[in-house]
């Protein structure tokens, strides 16, 4: 049923036919010949030429190690309000589709509990996983090897910073979308302000007990003009376009996140920050 729900809404990825020839081990396309190998629940698109640059393929065969690390996200609080977030708009019958959905063997906690009528992943590496739901793997965001109005919503769950062509991604994502369609986005954001409002004084004074609290009082002026030194050099390096790592390409802020938006043609219809987080949820659908 799963590995059906993502067949039954390809096109080829070479020729755009949206004809596959469905066999045991592959999708075969009837006009040019180009076969996507079935594996298990996996569909790997990853062929033809490399649609983005070297240094993205470098990033994403270095984050390998990252998401396979068995304490990656172990805390699900963020993942399950943005499954909440999802579920005041998603209709119990909508299909989804996740950009970006991670080497994760079950469903993500953020789609665990929605009434939706499936749910098909996307991600772009291809290293071998046994998943129990539906997932498009070698593809990106940029070339969806997808047929048009094909899904009824589509989700970015920390992803959109790792896109290297966003207008391309999002183009492409109104596309699949169905009239009515929308997209969700779980954005964490990099500005000063918002990283300081997660490091509050009950985050500093009240972690442990007894000398480990005393010693953290007793470090806290310390503490916090190391915070404010970083947070200025932060605040120095968006404006001047400074990489604060190695894992994104691009660090929003809330203004510059509405003006992506807004510059991909989208209207957004509600946000939410977590409170205590650098995280922004938010609605979006095609203006």
């Amino acid at each position: 049923m799963e590995l059906s729900l993502l067949a039954d809404r390809l096109r080829c990825p070479s020729c755009e036919n949206p004809l596959l020839e469905r066999g045991p081990k592959a999708l075969t396309c009837g006009r040019c010949g180009t076969s996507l190998p079935i594996e298990g629940s996996n569909i790997n698109a990853a062929v033809g030429e490399p649609v983005l640059s070297a240094e993205w393929e470098e990033m994403q065969a270095g984050s390998v190690e990252r998401y396979q690390d068995e304490h990656y996200e172990e805390d699900e609080t963020i993942a399950q309000i943005f499954g909440g977030f999802i579920a005041v708009s998603l209709k119990p019958g909508d299909v989804l589709f996740d950009v970006g959905c991670g080497l994760f063997p079950h469903l993500p906690a953020y789609a665990r509990d929605l009434q939706m009528g499936g749910y098909v992943g996307l991600e772009p590496l291809t290293t071998p996983l046994a998943r129990d739901y539906a997932c498009l793997t070698g593809a990106v965001a940029e070339k969806l090897p997808l047929k048009d109005e094909s899904f009824d919503a589509a989700l970015l769950a920390t992803s959109l910073d790792h896109i290297e062509h966003v207008d391309q991604a999002m183009a492409e994502l109104k596309r699949i979308l169905r009239p009515g369609g929308r997209l969700y986005f779980w954005v964490g954001l990099h500005e000063p302000e918002m990283v300081s409002h997660a490091k509050t004084f009950h985050n500093i004074f009240y972690r442990g007990r007894g000398l480990k609290r005393a010693a953290r009082i007793a470090a806290a002026p310390l503490e916090y003009g190391w915070f404010m030194w970083k947070m200025r050099q932060r605040r120095r390096a968006l404006a001047k376009g400074i990489p604060l790592d190695h894992a994104h390409f691009r660090y929003y802020t809330q203004a510059s996140l509405k003006a992506e938006l807004d510059g991909c043609g989208l209207e957004t219809v509600r946000t939410l920050h977590i409170p205590g987080t650098s995280s922004m949820l938010i609605e979006a659908k095609p203006a």
